[in-house]
């Protein structure tokens, strides 16, 4: 059995039925502590759905397993593997996720009519699967990717749906330290419920390390939204030896929402002694909602709560 294939049965396995993250992006605790920027982040899976072109940007062979809640009912689980180290001349992502709501319906959510007293079923189960491809370029400094999304969406008021998705994007590497991202998303319309306006994401991150970085992201619509046509994030990661804090915010135009985010996360190199080490940790990450502190009856329920497994047996260096 060559050194590709046991990364390509893993593929096959979690397309096919493995545990699963969030409705439209694919999330890690790491991500989302520094305020969800990934368009240039190299470093980490959660830049896979966001900009497919960053999962060809360090060699690597990682699996990211994830969990949270928030609102007190709803949750989400799931798991993201990336693979630039076994294969030769492409790297490969996949993820899968599962989201389960029972919180208010939204008004693109309601039936086009409701009678006075009736009692509105508000469950409703997204199932999300991804697939992404990139070509690293001139000893990995350069990436070019795509992906492609397919959700599954059980809703109690309009019932079974099919959609799907499509994301292209590049990344590059200027200097080692320095990154850019610039990924078009959205390109095919997801006509139900999850309907997003197709945009651009550019994105930067200076690191000077694996685990000590600065980055932004800035999210643009190219076709007209209600609201503020502009999404920003950006946030911040520090590492001592193998331990981690993140902060960070995200402003999100079209709906005017505000977050702060933080999180920390505790790692273990199991082999020390081998080229590349193996890693494993753990992250927790939090998401609270600034535009909802006035509610003081959602406000403790409103904040989002992420806890990722990371297992990365083999880095290259």
């Amino acid at each position: 059995m060559t050194t590709a294939q046991p990364a390509t049965a893993l593929f096959l396995l979690l397309l096919v039925g493995a545990p699963a993250l969030a409705q439209d992006e694919i999330q890690t605790g790491q991500v989302i502590a520094t305020g969800g920027a990934a368009a240039a982040h190299g470093n980490n899976n959660g830049g896979l759905s966001v900009n497919p072109a960053t999962v060809g940007l360090t060699r690597r062979y990682a699996m990211d397993i994830a969990g949270g809640f928030w609102d007190g009912r709803d949750w989400r689980v799931g798991v993201v593997a990336v693979d630039n180290l076994t294969t030769k001349g492409f790297a490969m992502g996949v993820g899968y996720q599962h989201w389960r709501a029972s919180h208010e319906l939204s008004s693109e959510e309601l039936p086009g009519w409701i009678t006075t007293g009736d009692d509105l079923p508000s469950k409703r189960s997204f199932h999300n699967i991804t697939l992404a491809m990139a070509i690293p370029v001139v000893e990995d400094r350069f990436s070019i990717g795509v992906s492609g999304s397919l959700m599954l969406i059980d809703h109690a008021i309009l019932g079974s749906k099919t959609s799907g998705d499509l994301e292209a994007g590049i990344a590059g590497r200027p200097t080692e330290k320095w990154a850019l991202g610039l990924a078009v998303r959205n390109i095919l319309p997801r006509y139900f419920v999850t309907d997003q306006s197709i945009g651009i994401v550019g994105g930067t991150r200076y690191a000077w390390n694996d685990i000590t970085s600065v980055m932004l992201d800035v999210d643009v619509p190219l076709t007209a939204v209600d609201g503020v046509p502009l999404s920003v994030r950006g946030g911040a990661e520090f590492g001592q030896d193998l331990r981690q804090l993140g902060i960070g915010y995200r402003f999100e135009g079209p709906t005017e929402e505000h977050w702060i985010t933080a999180g920390a996360g505790m790692y273990s190199d199991t082999a020390p002694d081998s080229p590349g080490g193996n890693l494993a940790g753990l992250h927790y990450a939090l998401e609270v909602p600034v535009h909802g502190l006035g509610n003081t009856k959602n406000q403790l329920l409103g904040i989002r709560h992420t806890l990722t497994l990371t297992i990365m047996p083999k880095k290259a260096e």
